[in-house]
């Protein structure tokens, strides 16, 4: 319970300016940091009923989101264009959950999404509270979801997302008492999916470095190197698709065929 109520009581954020190549306008309410407090399948997230807006849409609050969709030779399963979607995690969640009310699988999915994201902000709000880090910093920058979770998918298999972690905020509450669950198991695929709250999520890391010029290079920490290349190879990797007969990446798979969507908090 702990965690589901630190999702409510946690302050709210003042978000983060990042690069996007696309953005979903406008922004439904602001909510909490980490939007809904907790998961139960007989919540009232069905009360909507089925969206009849289609796969294009998105729709918040009576407002309505409209993005381009593809459709590859990979699967028959609809996809948003090439490129990176920026929403609001209310919003994400409208538009991958709640207008898909027949798939109880996705409600669990997101269920454990939110879970682990408020296992982020217990610890967030431990640290200020013992003045570790201030209340404007933040251990995640922005999130990156992608892959079948982010597609017309009745039954995606789990969510697949890139998490950026502020390296400099958690180098300041690393070794702190409370703290270790980040560095031991938040990243360990084995232990994940091994547990019962989160076998679902796949979250994948990429220290956040703020670079002060990505055109001089050679004026660059390693660690600021390593960031620039993760960060463009997630781009990418987001925005692919498997052809049909491939079982690995390819050459010819390499260009851009999808969007993601970035998760603003």
């Amino acid at each position: 319970m702990a965690d589901e109520q630190a999702l409510v009581n946690f302050r709210t954020s003042t978000g983060h300016l990042t690069n996007t190549i696309r953005r979903s306008e406008p922004h439904a309410p602001k909510q909490g940091k980490f939007g809904r407090s907790s998961y139960s399948p007989s919540e009232s997230i069905f009360e909507c009923g089925q969206s009849k807006l289609g796969p294009a849409s998105f729709s918040a609050n009576h407002r309505i989101f409209k993005f381009p969709t593809m459709t590859t030779a990979q699967n028959d399963y609809s996809t948003p264009a090439p490129g990176r979607i920026r929403m609001a995690l209310p919003e994400a969640k409208e538009k991958w959950v709640t207008q898909m009310p027949e798939s109880q699988r996705r409600l669990l999915i997101w269920g454990q999404f939110e879970t682990y994201l408020a296992r982020f902000a217990k610890i967030e709000g431990l640290a200020i509270d013992e003045g570790w880090i201030e209340p404007t910093e933040s251990l995640i920058t922005y999130l990156w979801l992608g892959g079948s979770f982010i597609s017309d998918k009745p039954e995606p298999g789990n969510l697949d997302f890139t998490l950026f972690l502020n390296n400099s905020t958690f180098q300041k509450i690393k070794g702190k008492p409370g703290t270790g669950w980040i560095g031991q198991e938040a990243f360990s695929r084995k232990k994940l999916r091994s547990s019962t709250e989160f076998s679902c999520i796949t979250p994948l890391r990429v220290d956040y470095f703020p670079v002060k010029s990505v055109f001089k290079l050679g004026d660059l920490t390693q660690a600021e190197l390593s960031y620039l290349t993760d960060r463009g190879a997630w781009d990418d990797w987001w925005q692919r698709k498997r052809n049909s007969d491939d079982r690995a990446p390819s050459r010819s798979s390499a260009a851009s065929r999808r969007g993601y969507v970035e998760v603003t908090l």
